[in-house]
């Protein structure tokens, strides 16, 4: 409460009151940053600020959200507040934030990069295990990739971008890449020379593929495919003989793929 100056002057009496304005806060928390637990957010625990003042008992000090409550994710503003009949400067507050975080959104089971052999002229079809989202939250996030598992990929490489979104998560969107690299005919046909390397002398394959990727590389598709078709009587001719059926049957189905892929 306040003091009372009391002086007496005739005929009147004069009484002057002096100011109770002492009433404050000390040990204010400083600002709270903490990553979340839970899709809820985080428990939250912190010393409240003390009061300072002249009279006793000291005033309770309240917290609009006290220590030990869950703190969603974001920016939280606590205000603390004390309250004195007696202070003429009654209430006061004083505040601090809690922010919770929420950056654990990731993602695993990025597949390998792939490379493939093209089936057709546009390219291959190609289906690939895409990646998981790894989050505190339930359920999970869907992925979503530009080149879904199941599309047909062109010739040449593609990177393929696989994307996480939440809301939640400050650290939102996630992506992760990997590429898939589709194998066209000239590519194939160095395989498939790669492959008569082994069979044994006495046949013109080799030769038939260096024609068929000369002819490919100077734009002769028909010629090419000539050549081919001849690549694959040769080997009919040589199953069982010079070359193991299990062998021929490895090349014709080769050389049948890089006819359809030159189309």
């Amino acid at each position: 409460g306040g003091s009372a100056t009391t002086s007496y002057s005739s005929p009147s009496v004069t009484i002057s009151w002096s100011d109770d304005s002492d009433l404050g806060l000390t040990n204010v928390p400083g600002n709270i940053t903490t990553a979340a637990t839970s899709s809820a957010g985080a428990v939250v625990t912190y010393s409240p600020p003390t009061v300072v003042d002249e009279d006793s008992p000291l005033p309770t000090v309240t917290c609009s959200t006290p220590s030990g409550s869950t703190f969603p994710v974001g920016t939280t503003t606590v205000t603390c507040t004390a309250s004195a009949n007696g202070d003429s400067n009654s209430p006061v507050s004083a505040s601090f934030t809690v922010t919770v975080t929420d950056t654990d959104l990731s993602l695993t089971g990025t597949p390998a990069d792939l490379t493939v052999n093209a089936t057709s002229p546009t390219g291959a079809v190609v289906n690939y295990t895409p990646p998981t989202a790894v989050d505190e939250d339930s359920p999970l996030p869907p992925v979503s990739c530009d080149t879904p598992s199941g599309s047909t990929f062109p010739v040449g490489t593609t990177t393929v971008t696989c994307t996480v979104t939440d809301s939640d998560d400050s650290n939102s969107p996630v992506s992760t890449t990997f590429t898939v690299t589709v194998v066209g005919a000239a590519g194939q046909l160095q395989q498939l020379a790669a492959a008569v390397a082994g069979v044994g002398p006495g046949t013109s394959l080799a030769d038939k593929i260096q024609e068929a990727e000369t002819y490919l590389a100077a734009g002769d598709v028909a010629d090419a495919k000539n050549v081919l078709a001849a690549f694959i009587n040769e080997v009919r001719a040589q199953s069982g003989k010079k070359i193991p059926q299990a062998k021929a049957g490895q090349l014709i189905a080769a050389a049948q793929q890089i006819l359809a892929v030159i189309g």
